[in-house]
């Protein structure tokens, strides 16, 4: 029983510092949304308990430098990982990011084994649509397994699951396209 407790403290307070770093997103972008350039610092418990690399790393995330972000999704660091994502998918329309934001809010409730209200789920699941429009193939991928499998929120839909497979295997082949093009460039300079 005192270990349930403990999670479920556990739980709401990474809930709240998710959400705490999504609100301090938004209003920085909003306070800088005149300017060409929107800053965002990372939160400050971050800064307090990082090295000086994981700084840097951080600050070129902020920057949009899609290498560091996918350096930093690799440690998965649950705890500031979504900020990143909302950040890549929000400010520099970065496809993965989208399913990267919806996994992390997600895989808190499941951690934790909370259940999700439905305003939360559809604002994680905005993040699948949009990311669709952006031609993400997790993104797909994560739809097709949703509608095939069902759960509290999405009934099972053969039909959606089958088109999202699709949809999948298309995005799929154009980035493994455009990866060969890079390939090719790079061996002709």
């Amino acid at each position: 029983m005192r270990k349930n407790g403990m999670m479920h403290i556990k739980a709401s307070r990474l809930v709240r510092i998710v959400v705490l770093c999504f609100m301090l997103f938004c209003h920085s972008t909003n306070v800088n949304s005149e300017s060409d350039t929107n800053v965002v610092e990372p939160c400050s418990y971050y800064e307090e308990y990082s090295s000086e690399e994981e700084q840097q790393v951080a600050k070129k995330i902020l920057e949009g430098d899609v290498e560091s972000y996918k350096e930093y999704k690799i440690r998965g660091d649950i705890k500031s990982y979504y900020f990143y994502a909302v950040i890549m998918a929000k400010k520099y329309n970065y496809p993965p990011a989208f399913f990267d934001a919806f996994e992390a809010m997600t895989k808190v409730y499941e951690k934790y084994d909370l259940n999700m209200d439905t305003c939360t789920w559809h604002y994680a699941f905005s993040y699948l649509e949009t990311g669709i429009q952006l031609n993400s193939w997790e993104c797909a991928s994560a739809l097709e397994y949703l509608y095939l499998r069902g759960n509290d929120f999405v009934s099972i839909d053969t039909a959606k699951a089958m088109h999202y497979k699709q949809l999948t295997h298309r995005f799929m082949k154009e980035l493994r396209e455009k990866n060969k093009k890079k390939i090719g460039v790079s061996f002709e300079q």
